[in-house]
């Protein structure tokens, strides 16, 4: 084309490698002059915009670091500042003891009696029973009912039925009954025993005829020796085994004898069918019924057996005969009549016997207890529910009452005390139990080990106000314990009371005042150890010197809590304080200030100069808990300071982390890159010496002119 320079092949092909080496030259020549290897997002758009953004996150951190410095250093200075008041406030403990040192000079009280001994205070009612009380004497609860009339075997086992006919003229020795008496021939006589089947006896010629064989006949139907004829002609028929007897027949009037039935007795006049009842606590009588019938009684020894038969009760003849009947279980014993009056017979008196210990206790027999001011409660002796009926129940019974414990001690005495201070009352409530035991009927006063008993008062004036009262007991407002007489002489208007290292009672009047203490009721101030009278009031000028001390250093706390400020901040004046850890505050910590001035740490200023112990006891107490209030703050600014250093370092290493990675990614290698210069170099040399000779195979067209 016409004006267009035209290139041969070799030429243009050397300028094209001496261009791309010039260009390769120039970006290698970049990379060392700037350091990096990606410098624009030409060069690498991900490694530029990524880089870009970690060299962001770094700045932004790197700007936090200022102020989580300024934090530390804030935290510092109220730790130091912690630190400093700490040390006031032990000068202040320190000129406090000085005081507590220099003996007081106000109106004292001081007992000598140690107010912390055991049992000081432990008030108790005591009732102590003068009789011993074992499971011997106690537990052996019996209802015994003795007769008065000997039984003997001879006037009890002889039970018979007996009766003797009217004379009967030619009856005895009659050989021919018909004949000889105004029997007939065909007659009878009929003998039952016990109420069974009648045997006939047919009289006259050919049956029985004779005195002789009427007597063996009836013999025979009661039994040998039955039956006998005196010499009027009188029959005398007796049951040989304890039966009745029943006579009949058509001869019975001939024979002179009257119709059945006739009961068998024993000599002391007791018959067959007689009965009596006896009841040991159960409710349901057991019926005891002479005669020779099945279950009942016909001879002493059944007699016994059958009693003893009867649950919870024994039968024994004693060394005068007599029938004694007892309970064996703890119950009352009752004795009733049934048919006729068999018990009257045996010399027992029908009724109810109450069951008694040895003590002289029985069953119904009760008394009352009450502690303090409360309602009564009754003790009942008995076998029912919620009765005592042994020791073991007596002392169950008596430590269910709230209040109450029983025991029985060493030497087997019923001790019964007051666990709550208060006063125990016993009264006899039916029967004399308390009596048998030899306990103490009405009140029974609670005293502690002092010999301070309920009910003892003094009292406390200080200077012209009216004279307070102290009284103990357990009411309302009364004293019983060593903290309600602190805490009630406390209440007292320009009065402390304190206990002393000693354990000595201390009385101060705190306004300069005299105090005045005396006797009410008994003696419990010189139980106390306290002398009754009048202390008197003066100043001491050295107590008044440290209390100025303590004020002064207590004005030192509070203005080295108002200095203990940084950039602004006083941790110890309120002010709290935000740290934020990365760059988005999405990761902070907050530090809650304090008021620590002297108010803020409870403490007081000196009450009355210091001229009370009361009140430099108050003090130290305060300067305690400040102590104590101090060296958990400091605690707490010593972890946040350690966190927030610890962020401090964690950003410093983060703020690297990212700067390496940034550098990482841009940073070019001068080694390699100067390398790849002097290689470039060197290519460029070779392109210009290879183009030279291009050009010199074109110029060789010149040398044809």
């Amino acid at each position: 084309m016409a004006g267009e320079i035209t290139l041969s092949s070799a030429v243009r092909s050397n300028l094209l490698a001496l261009q791309d080496t010039a260009n390769l030259l120039s970006k290698t020549q970049e990379k060392l002059a700037t350091g990096l290897k990606v410098n624009s997002a030409l060069d690498d758009p991900t490694a530029f915009f990524t880089a870009s953004s970690l060299n962001s996150r770094a700045n932004d951190l790197s700007r936090l670091q200022d102020f989580v410095g300024n934090a530390v250093q804030t935290i510092k200075a109220a730790d130091e500042g912690i630190s400093a008041i700490t040390k006031l406030v032990e000068s202040a403990e320190a000129t406090a003891r000085q005081a507590l040192q220099s003996a007081g000079n106000t109106a004292t009280a001081t007992g000598n009696v140690d107010t912390t001994a055991s049992g000081f205070f432990d008030f108790t009612a005591t009732n102590t029973s003068s009789n011993t009380v074992t499971t011997a004497n106690f537990d052996d609860f019996t209802a015994t009912n003795t007769g008065n009339v000997a039984l003997t075997t001879s006037n009890f086992d002889d039970f018979e039925a007996t009766t003797t006919g009217s004379n009967v003229t030619g009856l005895s020795g009659s050989t021919d009954l018909a004949t000889d008496t105004a029997i007939s021939n065909g007659e009878t006589l009929t003998i039952a025993l016990d109420g069974g089947s009648a045997s006939t006896i047919t009289l006259g010629s050919g049956n029985v005829n004779t005195e002789a064989a009427l007597i063996s006949a009836i013999d025979a139907i009661v039994g040998t020796g039955a039956t006998s004829i005196d010499g009027s002609g009188a029959i005398t028929i007796t049951t040989q085994n304890g039966e009745d007897l029943t006579l009949g027949g058509t001869g019975l009037a001939n024979l002179g004898l009257t119709a059945g039935p006739h009961v068998a007795q024993n000599t002391l006049g007791i018959s067959a069918g007689d009965t009596f009842t006896v009841d040991a606590g159960s409710g349901s009588p057991t019926t005891i019924t002479f005669g020779n019938g099945t279950g009942e009684v016909d001879t002493l020894a059944e007699l016994e057996s059958a009693l003893d038969a009867v649950s919870g009760v024994q039968a024994a003849i004693d060394g005068s005969n007599f029938l004694s009947i007892t309970t064996d279980n703890g119950e009352n014993l009752t004795l009733a009549e049934g048919t006729n009056s068999p018990l009257a017979t045996l010399g027992i008196t029908a009724g109810t016997n109450n069951a008694t210990n040895t003590l002289g206790l029985e069953n119904g027999d009760s008394f009352d207890i009450s502690v303090g001011t409360g309602s009564a409660t009754t003790i009942t002796f008995g076998t029912g529910t919620g009765e005592v009926n042994t020791t073991a129940e007596l002392l169950s019974t008596l430590n269910g009452i709230t209040g109450v414990s029983a025991e029985i001690d060493g030497s087997n005495n019923l001790v019964v005390t007051s666990t709550g201070g208060e006063n125990l009352t016993f009264a006899e409530n039916s029967g004399t139990p308390l009596a048998d035991l030899g306990l103490t009927v009405g009140a029974v006063e609670a005293a502690s080990t002092s010999g301070i008993e309920l009910g003892d008062t003094f009292t406390v004036q200080v200077g012209d106000a009216a004279a307070t009262t102290i009284t103990f007991g357990t009411g309302t407002g009364e004293v019983n314990t060593q903290a309600e007489l602190l805490s009630s002489l406390n209440a007292i208007t320009d009065l402390t009371a304190s206990i002393t290292d000693e354990g000595y009672l201390k009385l101060e009047a705190t306004n300069g005042d005299d105090l005045v203490i005396a006797e009410g009721t008994n003696t419990p101030l010189a139980d106390l150890g306290l002398t009754v009278g009048t202390s008197t009031a003066a100043t001491n000028n050295d107590r008044t010197a440290f209390a100025t001390q303590f004020n002064e250093l207590r004005t030192q706390i509070d203005e080295l809590a108002n200095d203990a400020s940084f950039n602004g901040i006083n941790l110890l004046d309120g002010d709290n304080l935000t740290v934020t850890f990365n760059e988005d505050a999405t990761s902070t910590l907050a530090v809650s200030g304090v008021t620590f001035n002297s108010n803020g740490l409870g403490i007081s200023s000196s009450q009355n100069t210091f001229q009370t112990d009361a009140d430099i006891n108050a003090a130290l107490t305060d300067l305690k808990g400040a102590t104590d209030t101090l060296r958990a703050q400091a605690s707490k600014f010593g972890s946040n300071l350690s966190v927030v250093e610890t962020r401090q370092d964690f950003t410093k290493n983060l703020i690297n982390v990212l700067e390496t990675g940034a550098a990482n990614l841009t940073l070019a290698d001068t080694n390699e890159e100067g390398a790849n210069l002097l290689a470039l170099q060197t290519r460029q040399q070779l392109s210009s010496t290879a183009l030279s000779l291009a050009s010199q195979a074109d110029q060789n067209v010149l040398q044809l002119f």
